[in-house]
């Protein structure tokens, strides 16, 4: 009888075995086909976006890229609609439980009322980043701070005695003013590495690396004169010549999409567009930007077709067209954005992100982001005073 009972536990244990590394393998295989279905989603949403410049993705779900962008509209492997989040850039599924746990913003319920994040002893939400948020940089006092965004946003002050500091668009290295020459920085997150690219020309306040990471703009610290520095093909050093010299005060640059022109604040409230050429012909695109250098640096998107500003009118950031009109294709969607109910006091200088779908600006001394079709609905607090105080925040850069 004592043998009998023996067999029959060890074939439960046996059984129970097995079916365990059944259910294992069955949970693999779902998560295979999850991410399966998360890189399909990617690519149809990158697509989405190239035809969207001045919209993020609208709704929460893939029904908006049925048709063009998906032949069909998957299923998560528990028969569940996977669930995005255009702000942050995050496919999810809700996992085996059916719930989802992870906060998503301006998520509904069939209803029409807010689903809220639920209580669950384990989070089995899966998630995945289809548009990576990059890296934001700027300088806070004598400090090159960068706050990697796909990260969660932490600030990493990777420089000291810093007056000025320009990231480059891949994030691989920046090139940054320190006591009085140039110096190209590289391994911001891990062991810094430091090459010097000799004197500065001038004594420079603010610069900007060009979209191609070849050369460099930058503005001198009486604000009068914009430099232009090639990197040779090693980027061990610059070739410097002064593009323009006036007697206006002029904000850090931006480079245009094509890198022929730099977009320009003035003291005067004013926005250029300037040539980087022979002649240095510029163009007034509007008047109305804040009066304070600082603050009014412009941001040019990397589509080309906008250029951002801190607005004259208290919490609202302008956008104008590089023609000096508002774009021809933005209808109703691309306006001055009012931050004025969630970003009290004078704003700071603006960024565009890399996809040109949100924009970044300090004010209160914190840094912040926000969508700008739906300013009022769709904002991120990054930073608290109490943990990043960015008063006084220039070069502000995202990557």
């Amino acid at each position: 009888m004592a043998e009998l009972t023996i067999a029959v536990l060890m074939i439960s244990i046996l059984s129970l075995t097995a079916f365990m590394q059944y259910l294992g393998q069955t949970d693999e295989a779902r998560r295979v086909a999850c991410q399966r279905d998360f890189r399909l989603l990617r690519e149809a949403l990158r697509l989405y976006n190239e035809d969207h410049f001045q919209s993020p993705y609208p709704v929460n779900d893939a029904s908006a890229l049925y048709g063009r962008y998906l032949s069909a509209v998957p299923k998560d492997p528990w028969a569940q609609e996977y669930v995005i989040d255009p702000f942050l850039g995050r496919l999810l599924s809700r996992g085996a439980d059916g719930v989802l746990e992870t906060e998503v913003k301006g998520l509904v319920r069939a209803d029409g009322q807010p689903e809220l994040p639920e209580t669950s002893l384990v989070n089995d939400d899966l998630v995945e980043t289809f548009d990576a948020l990059g890296t934001i940089g700027c300088v806070v006092g004598a400090a090159a701070r960068v706050f990697p965004m796909d990260e969660g946003g932490a600030p990493v002050d990777v420089r000291t005695g810093v007056d000025a500091f320009g990231l480059s668009p891949d994030r691989e290295f920046a090139v940054a003013v320190v006591g009085g020459g140039l110096e190209l920085l590289k391994n911001f997150f891990s062991k810094l590495e430091t090459q010097s690219l000799g004197a500065a020309p001038a004594t420079l306040a603010d610069i900007a690396v060009s979209p191609d990471g070849t050369r460099y703009a930058a503005v001198t610290t009486d604000r009068k004169s914009i430099w232009i520095g090639a990197l040779d093909a090693d980027r061990t050093k610059v070739v410097p010549f002064n593009l323009f010299a006036g007697s206006e005060q002029l904000s850090a640059p931006s480079w245009s999409k094509d890198q022929q022109e730099l977009a320009i604040g003035t003291d005067r409230g004013e926005i250029w567009r300037i040539v980087v050429g022979a002649g240095a012909q510029k163009t007034v695109l509007t008047s109305d930007a804040t009066m304070d250098i600082v603050k009014n640096a412009p941001s040019w998107s990397s589509d080309g077709k906008r250029i951002a500003y801190a607005s004259r009118t208290a919490g609202a950031i302008g956008i104008v067209s590089p023609t000096g009109q508002r774009p021809r294709d933005d209808k109703a969607n691309i306006k001055d954005v009012d931050v004025s109910s969630f970003a009290p006091g004078s704003l700071g200088p603006v960024a565009w992100s890399p996809n040109g779908l949100k924009i970044a600006f300090v004010t209160g001394g914190s840094l912040w982001i926000v969508a700008p079709t739906r300013a009022k609905d769709w904002n991120l607090e990054v930073t608290k005073n109490s943990t990043s105080n960015l008063s006084g925040a220039h070069s502000l850069v995202w990557r």
